[in-house]
């Protein structure tokens, strides 16, 4: 059964997840994270931005649901490197060329056509 996630009752199903450690130790692993600025595409709740923020990136959070984004300010406001924006995944509304990477996490099953997405 899928998730309704504007629906106000679902606001805190991923809000108040946190990714596991080893996710964060692959993060620095890839990349040293200090400083970087990364845009979280499909953030949902925010629980892949705090853990992006928690190693020392700079972060965008993008979600098209105004429920979502609501939820990850709430869980997020001891992480001074996050932000959130209301956009899609088609359509971000952020400056191309200004982040250092995206991470697009559990977002294209969501998606009719990857093109808009992914293409220029």
């Amino acid at each position: 059964m899928p998730i309704d996630f504007f629906h106000p009752k679902n606001k805190n199903s991923y809000a108040t997840r946190t990714a596991s450690p080893e996710w964060k130790q692959w993060v620095r692993a890839i990349l040293d994270p200090r400083g970087v600025n990364v845009a979280d595409i499909g953030c949902g709740g925010g629980i892949y931005s705090r853990a992006l923020a928690e190693v020392g990136a700079q972060v965008t959070g993008v979600d098209s649901s105004p429920v979502m984004l609501e939820a990850a300010r709430e869980q997020s406001q001891s992480f001074p490197r996050t932000r959130w924006v209301q956009g899609s995944a088609e359509q971000s509304g952020l400056s191309d060329g200004s982040f250092h990477f995206l991470l697009i996490r559990a977002v294209t099953h969501h998606l009719r056509d990857l093109s808009p997405c992914f293409g220029r």
